[in-house]
């Protein structure tokens, strides 16, 4: 197992690459199988569809965490909830509502992870964290929250944003970036701007064996760091 612990270019803020085995990604993949009938649209922005994973995988995420949670100021911290699902971004770019062409955040508090596990290669881009360059804003709390999100609503109403986000622009800059790998985890606080970055020329599609599939988690710990 490599682990690589870095901060942001521009705010300091943590994340971490983890790059496990390969026979990893195979055992993954062969388990998103098991619910092929279980697929449904995500519940969110994400431009794909979601299915659940086995209950192993939770044991694996919490036989992870133990190796970082220092890096971002949860030592000593248990696991309040934890979310994961399978994902497959399917939506091509030109069928993107605008929202879903800007960063996103998961919540407002320091005390949440998220982890972008990755079952398919480079082709099909990775992910970025942002910062808004209005606002001056890299991770979103409750108080910067109802400003960010007005701006950014009236900037991405506004502008003419084409496709996936995939590099800096005018309203946002590319702080960091974990590039897809099988087997490759990035994980990063939950109220930092994130967003998948997809290539223009990725052929999308909804094969498990094909597509870009990831599983994606989300965690909250009882230390409500602010």
């Amino acid at each position: 197992m490599n682990i690589r612990l870095e901060k942001t270019k521009v705010g300091n803020n943590p994340y971490a690459i983890i790059d496990l085995p390969d026979e990893d990604c195979e055992l993954w993949k062969k388990s998103a199988s098991f619910y092929k009938g279980d697929w449904i649209k995500a519940l969110n922005y994400y431009p794909g569809i979601w299915s659940r994973v086995t209950p192993q995988y939770f044991t694996f995420i919490e036989s992870i965490l133990p190796k970082i949670v220092n890096h971002f100021n949860l030592e000593g911290s248990k696991i309040e909830s934890l979310n994961s699902n399978y994902a497959i971004a399917q939506t091509p770019s030109e069928e993107l509502s605008q929202l879903q062409k800007i960063p996103h955040y998961d919540g407002t508090k320091n005390n949440q992870l998220a982890i972008v596990h990755y079952l398919c290669g480079e082709e099909f881009g990775g992910t970025g964290l942002f910062s808004h360059r209005k606002t001056n804003l890299e991770r979103i709390n409750l108080e910067t929250e109802e400003n960010f999100n007005q701006t950014a609503k009236e900037e991405a109403l506004q502008a003419k944003l084409n496709g996936y986000i995939d590099k800096d622009n005018e309203y946002y800059e590319l702080i960091a970036y974990c590039k897809a790998k099988p087997s490759r985890l990035f994980i990063y606080p939950g109220n930092v701007l994130h967003s998948a970055i997809i290539p223009s020329q990725c052929k999308l599609n909804n094969e498990i064996a094909k597509g870009r599939l990831t599983i994606t988690s989300f965690i909250s710990f009882d230390n409500n760091i602010t």
